[in-house]
């Protein structure tokens, strides 16, 4: 089907042929609304560029698909990778082959703290956090003070412990910096600008999602568009993986180190008319395409939505826990589903492993259950209460799946069954991983969560990050949106918990 672009994906294009025909440098930042045709667009984009592009996308799945689609159209001049291959590229063409272990730090804090600062697990959880926050953030870990402000941004606890922590993380790089011949995955990403390594030149580099790019992502793409141009989409309000280290300053940081043009991309391609009016107070500019239905936005019971759930539906949620239950509910009306992150279910079966410790299945429950208990009245009662949260969900998750089980071992083979990246029947997702996915009809569980963590955001960069999460959920569906009720067991358990973690915090 040729392409026939919009207003604002005409001026795109305008935009590289006009410098390319005055064979001047100047870069571009394109602000694109969710569903907006980038993929589209950097494709269309890519056949008009002439000399060496590089294609930065955000993960493996993207690239994989940049690369069906590169290969249909028959481009042969342009390379797609991952920041992490880039990283990888840089790595090995100065250091030669690496071994990579996931674990580098972890193996190297063992053997050089104290048996007694290993053993507090909490100190031993800092300073591994912070070592990987201070890589991804390009932190100097030599500046105390940059780095207690990264420990207080990121809210990391280290049982009063935090200096002892800050002089163990410098030793730890230090470390890892002497130790060239094994790297772990943010060492791909750290190594090239610590190391300040040569990194491949492209004429174009093209980088997606650029409002979650960590610092050390930033460098990357920059460097590679050292002696060419760079064209950086992404959009503002969909920056959500604050938490995971992303630079929540990456769009406005990246216009100022290129002096890039803005150019827009305001037409929603996905959402019907209905679903736009339903986020435009969060974005304003967006825009239903012109010929966009109306579409369809629904409100239904908890029964109802299970009842209506099909294959390639998708089921989105603030956490993790009411998704257990959904999934589990459709695999019992004969409907396969998953839910979306292996690496939770790796999660979940590291906190079985350590904490689940009993003679049999009720009793290693309630030594999880314990534990629990334990940790989130210490997080609570040092305001931490993100983690005590984080810790509840996965937890809460773990008892969602245990319905019907009667064995750890069946419970960690559930875990593994319904954890995957793969694309099965129903699709459950927490919402940060649903960024970048659609389906024709989307169900929201518990939409009301979202308002709860907005208000309950201690910090205006949490709440807009909270804020953006609900514009993420609202944005993917192509058709029907469904706004489903919590249920009245999670109902009646959410509010006891709530009611039993404020008598705690009275007795505190």
């Amino acid at each position: 089907m040729a392409f026939t672009p919009s207003t604002y994906q005409q001026a795109v294009m305008d935009w590289a042929d006009d410098i390319q025909k005055r064979d001047i440098k100047e870069n571009l930042l394109i602000e694109a609304v969710a569903g907006s045709g980038k993929s589209t667009t950097l494709l269309e984009l890519v056949s008009r560029l002439a000399g060496r592009v590089l294609v930065v996308a955000f993960n493996k799945h993207i690239v994989e698909e940049f690369v069906r689609m590169l290969g249909v159209r028959g481009t042969k001049n342009v390379d797609v990778k991952t920041n992490h291959s880039l990283g990888n590229s840089a790595i090995y063409h100065s250091l030669g082959r690496v071994q990579l272990d996931d674990k580098k730090y972890f193996w190297m804090a063992k053997d050089g703290m104290t048996e007694r600062d290993w053993d507090d697990k909490t100190l031993r959880s800092a300073v591994l956090k912070l070592t990987d926050l201070a890589r991804l953030t390009l932190t100097d870990v030599k500046d105390k003070g940059a780095m207690e402000e990264l420990a207080f941004r990121y809210d990391l606890d280290a049982n009063g412990s935090i200096d002892k922590a800050l002089e163990l993380v410098p030793l730890l790089i230090n470390e890892g910096l002497r130790n060239l011949k094994t790297i772990d995955f943010v060492d791909q990403l750290w190594f090239p600008n610590a190391l300040e390594l040569p990194v491949p030149h492209y004429d174009w580099v093209l980088t997606d999602e650029c409002q979650d790019l960590c610092r050390a992502q930033q460098e990357l793409v920059l460097s590679a568009a050292k002696n060419g141009r760079i064209v950086m989409v992404g959009d503002r309000r969909q920056s959500i993986m604050g938490f995971a280290g992303a630079d929540t300053n990456s769009i406005p940081r990246l216009i100022k180190a290129t002096n890039a043009k803005t150019l827009p991309l305001s037409i929603c391609y996905r959402c019907p008319k209905s679903h736009i009016d339903l986020v435009k107070s969060i974005v304003p500019q967006i825009e239903a395409r012109p010929d966009a239905p109306e579409g369809e936005i629904r409100r239904a019971s908890f029964d109802e939505a299970i009842m209506a759930m099909s294959d390639r539906d998708m089921v989105v949620c603030r956490v993790n826990a009411p998704l257990a239950k959904i999934c589990l509910a459709l695999i019992k009306n004969g409907t396969k589903s998953i839910i979306r992150g292996r690496d939770i279910g790796r999660s979940l079966g590291n906190l079985l492993d350590k904490h689940a410790k009993g003679a049999d299945f009720n009793s290693q429950l309630v030594a999880l259950d314990e534990y629990m208990r334990k940790e989130c009245d210490k997080l609570e009662k040092r305001g931490k209460d993100v983690q005590a949260e984080s810790l509840r969900d996965r937890v809460e998750t773990i008892h969602a799946l245990t319905d019907g089980l009667d064995s750890m071992e069946a419970l960690k083979a559930r875990i593994d069954a319904i954890f995957t990246d793969d694309k099965i029947g129903v699709v459950c997702s927490s919402i940060h991983r649903a960024k970048g996915l659609q389906a024709e009809r989307v169900f929201v569980y518990n939409p009301a969560l979202m308002d709860a963590f907005i208000g309950r955001a201690k910090s205006e960069e949490a709440k807009l990050q909270e804020t953006n999460l609900k514009y993420v959920s609202f944005t993917r569906a192509k058709s029907s949106l469904w706004l489903v009720e919590e249920s009245p067991e999670d109902r009646k358990a959410r509010e006891a918990a709530a009611a039993r973690r404020a008598l705690r915090l009275e007795n505190v």
